[in-house]
């Protein structure tokens, strides 16, 4: 017998299985992992995590003994992080405080924001 539909939108077009974005009418797309919250366009990522604060910053995080992700992934402790998902994939290079994409930035934060306030 064949599965009963799951409810929902499918992300095929967002994750470039089609013409992307355009086709399923949708600008930006909204995550949550752990604490950690971001906003997605085609082009850039912002991640907010406000619970990742390092104790050097007056936070709680040990980062020399906790989980050393920071090794592999340099803005891994920021608690904002902004990715060009098209210029670096593997998400390496904050751009965050880049001027380059201060508008960009501002857009993505207003997004996020709004979404958060509605949840």
């Amino acid at each position: 017998p064949q599965a009963a539909p799951l409810p929902g939108e499918s992300w095929a077009a967002l994750l470039g299985a089609t013409s992307g974005a355009a086709a399923s009418g949708h600008e930006h797309l909204f995550c949550e992992v752990g604490q950690s919250r971001a906003v997605f366009t085609q082009r850039h990522r912002l991640i907010f995590s406000p619970q990742i604060k390092p104790i050097a910053k007056g936070g709680s995080t040990d980062v020399r003994h906790n989980y050393q992700a920071h090794r592999h992934h340099p803005a891994y402790w920021r608690p904002l992080q902004l990715y060009n998902i098209h210029a670096d994939p593997d998400e390496q290079r904050n751009v965050l405080d880049s001027r380059a994409v201060s508008h960009e930035l501002q857009r993505l934060r207003a997004l996020l924001a709004a979404h958060l306030s509605d949840a």
